[in-house]
């Protein structure tokens, strides 16, 4: 792709769609530099503030990332999750051929309030377990997960079964047998606060993507609510979507 000055596209946009062709297409691998300003004023005739431009909307939306007295390099592919299937983060990961990966934050029993008892269905002040864990991907941060699950349906939970590659979903199915069907989700942006900026290796401030899901079991009852956490520039969520034909 080249510049084309005729088109009404402004040059900084264009000059995006070539970086991420570029990406795309192998020229430009993760973890390395793209190429300096001058090379892109150079290569593609255009101003400094025309390059700066373009590649700080790209850092922005997190296809780049900036090293202090190092340069621009290309970020890691974002993890893509289609939501039509219900799949816990561990599954989630080893689709990719990733290793998930966890770190418990938190694991006690907490009293319910009416934000975590209204979705489960059980009265407030009612006892839930609550499990908040840092998610890695091939040892990196992926995002923070805050689960809470009613001690009705299950009585323990161990450190061991959570850490590392521990999947809290398979322990529900197979040592509590509780057959998970489906979820209601909602997404929304969030920015990083300081704690979560820490644990997750970026700025304070930062843009995540928060999910909320409620899990149900085969008979209609909820058996979890999980919040989750994700870097948005290494998580994104894809749809599908049909339109009924018209009667």
């Amino acid at each position: 792709m080249q510049i084309d000055r005729r088109n009404p596209l402004p040059l900084y946009f264009q000059l995006e769609a070539i970086i991420m062709e570029l990406i795309e297409t192998g020229e430009l691998k993760p973890h390395e530099p793209i190429y300096t300003e001058g090379e892109l004023m150079q290569r593609y005739g255009l101003s400094r503030t025309t390059v700066r431009q373009a590649v700080a909307d790209l850092v922005k939306e997190g296809y780049l990332y900036r090293r202090r007295g190092k340069g621009t390099f290309v970020s890691r592919p974002k993890e893509r999750h289609a939501l039509e299937r219900l799949t816990s983060f561990s599954e989630d990961m080893r689709a990719r051929g990733m290793t998930p990966g966890a770190r418990v934050l938190e694991l006690e029993i907490i009293e319910a309030s009416e934000r975590i008892s209204d979705p489960l269905e059980v009265e407030k002040g009612s006892s839930v377990w609550k499990i908040a864990r840092l998610r890695l991907a091939d040892g990196e941060p992926m995002c923070i997960q805050t689960s809470y699950i009613p001690t009705g349906l299950v009585d323990t939970i161990e450190m061991a079964d959570l850490e590392g590659e521990g999947s809290l979903y398979e322990l529900l199915e197979r040592r509590f047998q509780l057959p998970l069907r489906e979820s209601d989700e909602a997404l929304e942006a969030v920015l990083a606060w300081p704690e979560e900026s820490q644990l997750l290796g970026i700025k304070h401030g930062a843009p995540l993507l928060l999910r909320t899901r409620t899990t149900f079991l085969a008979d209609g009852r909820p058996v979890e609510l999980v919040t989750t956490l994700y870097r948005a520039d290494r998580y994104q969520c894809v749809f599908h979507a049909t339109r009924d034909p018209r009667p």
